[in-house]
């Protein structure tokens, strides 16, 4: 992935596990680069240096991170919305009676289409 991030400017950060129990998770924080390095991103948030792997986007820390680091604040959105979509997803297909065998050949097929472009990609 290709960063095109100098210092100052403005990145939007998402809480996540238990930040976004205190934070809130439809919380979305902006955030400014102070730095740019190599391997890292450099955000300040309420005074808090907060590092960032330019390769992944995840926060660099000894636990687990805090943030997730976005572009934008739509990004941030797309993420959330893809999440609660994989959640319904795995829940219809979860179930061996009522999911899938609930879909037409058809729509299965469409589903396989769409599975076989993603997988094309990797």
């Amino acid at each position: 992935m290709k960063i095109k991030a100098k210092p100052g400017d403005t990145v939007y950060l998402s809480p996540t596990r238990d930040n976004a129990r205190s934070v809130g998770t439809d919380t979305i924080v902006t955030g400014a680069i102070t730095k740019v390095g190599r391997k890292y991103i450099t955000v300040t948030y309420r005074e808090q240096g907060l590092r960032f792997d330019k390769e992944t986007l995840q926060q660099e820390t000894d636990y687990s991170p805090d943030w997730e680091l976005y572009f934008s604040e739509q990004d941030v959105i797309d993420a959330r919305v893809a999440k609660e979509l994989r959640v319904e997803l795995w829940k219809f297909f979860s179930q061996p009676y009522d999911g899938p065998r609930s879909l037409t050949r058809d729509q299965l097929e469409r589903i396989m289409a769409i599975i076989g472009e993603n997988l094309a990609e990797d």
